[in-house]
C-alpha cells in the first residue's frame, strides 16, 4: 500500500497521456528488483537492466484512454546505467 510509483503521466490532451518512469529513486530500486514485473511491459530497454543502476529516459511513452482504461499505444525508450 505504501509503494512508492514507478511511473508519472502527464495528461496531453482529451483521452491522450504520456509517461515515464519517476526519477525517485525509492521507486526505481523498486522496479530495478524486479525490472521484467515492472517495466518490460511499459519500456523498450537499450541497454540491460541492472540491480544497482539507474534508469534514463530516452523518450516517453504513450497512453490512450479506451473506456476507463489507460492503454499503452507506444511503450516508453529507457537505458540503465550505473
Amino acid at each position: 500500500p505504501n509503494r512508492p510509483m514507478v511511473f508519472v503521466i502527464t495528461p496531453t490532451g482529451a483521452g491522450q497521456a504520456t509517461f515515464r518512469v519517476t526519477d525517485d529513486l525509492e521507486a526505481q530500486r523498486l522496479a530495478l528488483s524486479d525490472p521484467y514485473s515492472y517495466l518490460s511491459d511499459a519500456c523498450n530497454y537499450q541497454s540491460r537492466p541492472e540491480v544497482n543502476s539507474r534508469i534514463h529516459m530516452i523518450s516517453d511513452g504513450k497512453l490512450q484512454l479506451q473506456g476507463e482504461k489507460w492503454h499503452i499505444i507506444e511503450k516508453a525508450e529507457i537505458s540503465f546505467y550505473a
